[in-house]
């Protein structure tokens, strides 16, 4: 069995993996241009460096391979991130190296989201596996639309102290969104709010015999984790792709485990998220009622 390798020996072996002009960079780009469509490549005044840029449609395209952006443990039915790499020597550089390539994903998705831009991020799997649907998805825009507050991690605190988010890259807001991550006790959420708006959830329990069934007639798919000193945390999600299996946190209290279920969890599902669908800025029009 192969022995652990040293940080620096796999530095190197990072170095020499190839970045740009990958095969499905190359398969898209030849099916766009039999389409005449007229795009730009590798537009490195922007941010994060987009693969294509469609100027007059100010789109920005990103081929992400799955291993390096944070997408495999999805496609291998693994309950996290972190499963990814359990039985792998060097996992803390995997992880870190992910971790950072996630943030970036959503930093640069955001700044091009503020600068007027929309933003498409397709994984190299699915570019090789279907192409005339990636090139469709450029050509008619018909991909489903997500608010621009999903690159930007954001969360609803609805009461109790959420700071662990807050230190893995999340940032509170006032109000809830469709894809505001809703944070709070259980008892007393307001449940038409998430009729209207339902974002994802992560909320403590408070007390036993918590009534589930009204998130649920709403849609939701909910499990129970207790990460230790008796409490217990609910995760729902609407996002599409069906029922999502709850990681299994370490026995370290609340704080811990939220801190946990963030980075394993909660960052690599929001980024799955803005992965295949045509991000656009989204601006709200006031009518105002004429008077005679």
């Amino acid at each position: 069995m192969e022995g652990k390798r040293a940080p620096q020996e796999v530095s190197a072996i990072m170095r020499r993996v190839r970045s740009r002009g990958t095969a499905p960079e190359v398969s898209l780009r030849k099916a766009l241009r039999e389409r005449a469509v007229r795009f730009r490549a590798c537009a490195e005044n922007l941010p994060g460096k987009p693969d294509i840029v469609i100027g007059d449609r100010r789109l920005a395209i990103f081929i992400d391979g799955d291993f390096w952006h944070g997408g495999q443990w999805r496609r291998r039915r693994l309950s996290s991130l972190e499963d990814q790499f359990r039985e792998t020597d060097s996992r803390d550089y995997w992880l870190r190296k992910i971790r950072r390539n996630m943030e970036r994903d959503c930093r640069s998705a955001a700044a091009l989201l503020e600068g007027g831009w929309s933003v498409l991020r397709l994984w190299e799997s699915d570019v090789l596996r279907d192409l005339d649907g990636c090139v469709a998805k450029i050509l008619k825009g018909r991909a489903a639309r997500i608010l621009s507050r999903i690159p930007e991690k954001s969360f609803f605190a609805w009461a109790g102290d959420w700071s662990a988010l807050e230190s893995h890259g999340w940032t509170a807001r006032s109000s809830i969104s469709r894809v505001t991550l809703a944070a709070g006790p259980l008892n007393g959420f307001p449940p038409r709010a998430m009729a209207r708006r339902p974002p994802l959830l992560l909320m403590e329990t408070t007390g036993r015999g918590a009534d589930f069934d009204g998130l649920r007639r709403l849609g939701y798919v909910l499990e129970e984790l207790s990460p230790g000193q008796g409490r217990r945390f609910v995760i729902g999600s609407r996002a599409p792709g069906g029922a999502r299996s709850l990681p299994q946190a370490p026995e370290c209290g609340r704080p811990g485990a939220i801190a946990w279920i963030a980075e394993n969890y909660l960052n690599p599902l929001v980024n799955e998220m803005i992965h295949g669908r045509v991000l656009r800025r989204y601006t709200t029009v006031s009518r105002v009622r004429a008077t005679g």
